[in-house]
């Protein structure tokens, strides 16, 4: 599109392929997900002839406005998010990820934090729905300790009396937990729940449990929070 390059629903393992060939090709890789060919028009339109130099990523917004708007990452923003992301959880020894990999959460884990915690990343490609009771022997014979996920597939796979079968930390991202869905967890897993926020302003997430990760930020006089950092697009 343009001096752009598309990556449309890419899948988990496909984003180190598109990154490769973007930052090869020196082009800004716009990633888009699941959408009707009238929304995906809409979003293209917010693309300007001439990229930002350094542009590297991009993805799009509604920011607080409900308008698209076209975020534009650098290579020093996603690096920085990336090294925040894996000072923050450790180096898990390997991760599964559920998150869909075409918004900022789901290229943070698929991408960012492999990238940096120089671990191994096993792919989910099942739908969920049809195979959340594999999950548990899945991640037992991976010996995955992190499973990074959003509130509705976590509801969704603690429906399975198993899931608690073995230790495991994990990480809730995009909502915030309702007490009800704590509470269910701490009864069925005995691993660790994190919760953490993020924009796709910020190249991935901002705080876990409530504790910056690198970004400064405070609340403004009318409660909005202002965040400023290397990370920032």
């Amino acid at each position: 599109h343009g001096k752009s390059l598309l990556a449309e629903c890419p899948a988990p393992k496909n984003l180190w392929s598109c990154f490769a060939q973007a930052l090869k090709q020196e082009a800004p890789l716009v990633i888009l997900g699941p959408m009707s060919a009238a929304a995906r028009a809409i979003l293209l339109r917010q693309l300007p002839a001439t990229p930002p130099a350094g542009a590297a990523l991009v993805l799009f917004t509604s920011g607080s406005t409900g308008q698209p708007k076209a975020v534009f990452h650098s290579e020093a923003s996603l690096l920085a998010s990336g090294e925040q992301l894996a000072t923050g959880l450790g180096a898990p020894v390997s991760q599964i990820s559920l998150l869909p990999p075409s918004g900022m959460a789901g290229i943070a884990f698929h991408f960012l934090l492999p990238l940096f915690s120089g671990k191994r990343i096993l792919w989910w490609n099942h739908p969920l729905p049809n195979s959340a009771h594999e999950l548990p022997a899945a991640l037992a014979a991976a010996k995955a300790d992190l499973l990074s996920l959003n509130p509705f597939l976590l509801e969704m796979i603690l429906r399975n009396e198993n899931f608690g079968s073995r230790q495991l930390d994990v990480v809730s991202l995009t909502a915030p937990l309702s007490l009800k869905l704590r509470g269910k967890f701490r009864e069925v897993c005995p691993g660790f729940l994190r919760e953490v926020y993020g924009m796709t302003e910020a190249a991935g997430p901002v705080l876990l449990q409530g504790q910056s990760l690198g970004v400064k930020a405070k609340l403004a006089k009318d409660g909005e929070l202002m965040i400023h950092g290397a990370q920032m697009f």
